[in-house]
């Protein structure tokens, strides 16, 4: 039963994010008046409730990535299909230009067109939460924002 009990919560604490006008709050405290509560709803409702949102596993990087994130200096769009794109402005099409994009364990893929070719760029996810990730490469820290 915290099985099935993690499966929910991690899966309506993940479309949270989405949704501008679901309170999970709410949610939760009639979640929680339903059935007795569980440590791990306990644990589960404070992260969602932090800032910075719920604590991605690594695991779950390639899932969790989808979607477009504010980068530095623009939006970059995350496709299932292993494609991603920039986006400059938010009226701005997004570019996908034959970019591709994979994770393997902490390691962000990113391949594009560069001068001589296809180009793949490496950087390590330093830290994933449902609202930010963060990575590193040579040093060089860029912090991406859910940006719905």
């Amino acid at each position: 039963m915290d099985d099935l009990e993690r499966m929910v919560l991690d899966a309506v604490s993940s479309l949270v994010v989405h949704l501008d006008d679901f309170d999970f709050t709410h949610w939760k405290q009639e979640w929680d008046a339903a059935y007795e509560p569980s440590p791990i709803g306990a644990q589960l409702s404070t992260s969602v409730e932090s800032g910075l949102g719920e604590v991605v596993r690594s695991e779950d990087y390639a899932k969790r990535i989808l979607g477009r994130w504010l980068g530095p200096r623009k939006y970059v769009a995350f496709y299932a299909d292993g494609r991603w794109g920039v986006q400059r402005n938010e009226d701005a099409p997004i570019e996908i230009d034959g970019r591709r994009w994979r994770i393997e364990g902490n390691k962000l893929l990113l391949t594009f067109r560069g001068d001589t070719g296809l180009v793949t760029a490496e950087s390590t996810i330093t830290s994933f939460t449902t609202k930010q990730f963060i990575t590193e490469d040579d040093g060089h820290k860029k912090t991406f924002d859910w940006a719905p």
